[in-house]
């Protein structure tokens, strides 16, 4: 239930700020930055113990505490091969205090303060942006267990709308990168925007995602896979198949290949987000009947819901836009259901101590 009133909430700022607010610009500006302390606090004041791995995350936070400085920088040290970026920000949190659930917050702030600014900038339809990243179980419903890439995801988001300057899109991708191991998939991506490979060549850019699929492969299996904490991931006999985001990314590159969105876009950011939303695709491709490899493509997934919105900027067949966001809305409620249904994480506020109901 808190998570619906949650969302009823959301929905309620929307059209109470766009009745006071003087413009559309204006509205957009306030109603972010209203959900984004809504949903910073709603994470921030959960119960951490709801969730998967925030126990251990939270004995990391107490051991790291207790080191020097130079244990923390030793490569070898017990946590390093979660990244020795998050490694480093969790001692600087213990200075400030040694609660685990400050540690909790201080990570929904970094995770999702990003993530909120990149969809301002980029969304050209933010109530359905919005309603998209609070429905869909691998965004910000997830992101309340699964820390470290959640927190590397908006880096990436950061990295990616500063692509056209590498003085700090770099920087960006590599702090993020010290944090999870898995966004070294983004790193071809510089390649790929070099080679100018944003749709309009359709046939170049095809040949250029099987491209991908191969490296990517490769990189994933004979890099990230010799950490130990990982490699158990290709020897799973889970059955993740990777097929929704496969689905989500595809559908979306189909519209705005029929609707010419590739051919009329006009601003640097746009093209950037069309050219990962393909390259997204090709990474997504690799991932089918691959176990481990779904995490991967959440760092495009996010870029997603920004994504859907350059149709309604580009295309004038608004029936078709219309049906399809519809169609997208809707299974994304199915998917969370089906989540829910899967692990039916009980909200409960930190201080009530409540222990994992699942």
């Amino acid at each position: 239930m808190p998570y619906l009133l949650n969302f009823i909430l959301v929905i309620t700022y929307y059209f109470i700020i766009t009745q006071i607010a003087p413009n559309k610009y204006k509205a957009k500006k306030k109603f972010v930055t209203l959900v984004c302390i809504h949903a910073v606090l709603f994470r921030a004041l959960a119960n951490p113990y709801n969730y998967v791995d925030t126990e251990v995350y939270a004995e990391a936070f107490c051991q790291i505490s207790l080191w020097s400085f130079a244990d923390v920088l030793n490569p070898l040290n017990f946590y390093a091969e979660w990244g020795q970026g998050y490694v480093i920000l969790n001692w600087l949190l213990s200075k400030i205090s040694t609660e685990p659930q400050f540690l909790f917050a201080s990570l929904s702030v970094l995770s999702i303060v990003p993530v909120m600014w990149f969809y301002f900038k980029t969304s050209h339809s933010i109530l359905f942006t919005i309603v998209i990243y609070l429905l869909y179980p691998m965004f910000y419903y997830m992101g309340f267990g699964v820390l470290r890439q959640h927190l590397a995801t908006g880096f990436v988001l950061l990295s990616l709308y500063y692509v056209d300057k590498l003085k700090y899109s770099i920087p960006l991708a590599l702090l993020a990168l010290s944090f999870h191991i898995s966004v070294v998939v983004f790193f071809p991506f510089y390649l790929w925007k070099r080679l100018n490979l944003n749709g309009r060549n359709i046939s170049k850019s095809l040949f250029m995602v099987v491209v991908v699929c191969v490296v990517i492969r490769y990189l994933f299996e004979n890099i990230m896979m010799s950490f130990t904490r990982y490699s158990h991931y290709l020897d799973s006999s889970s059955s993740e198949n990777n097929i929704v985001p496969v689905f989500f990314l595809g559908s979306v590159v189909l519209m705005l290949w029929i609707n010419n969105v590739y051919q009329h876009i006009s601003e640097r950011n746009e093209s950037n987000i069309a050219g990962i939303i393909l390259y997204g695709f090709a990474v997504s491709l690799i991932g089918i009947g691959m176990p481990g490899m779904g995490r991967t493509s959440l760092y495009f997934l996010y870029v997603f819901p920004s994504a859907i919105t350059l149709l309604d900027k580009y295309s004038s067949n608004v029936m078709l836009i219309e049906i399809y966001k519809m169609g997208i809305l809707c299974f994304v409620i199915l998917l969370l259901l089906i989540s829910y249904d899967s692990h039916p994480y009980a909200y409960s506020f930190f201080w009530e101590r409540v222990t994992r109901t699942w």
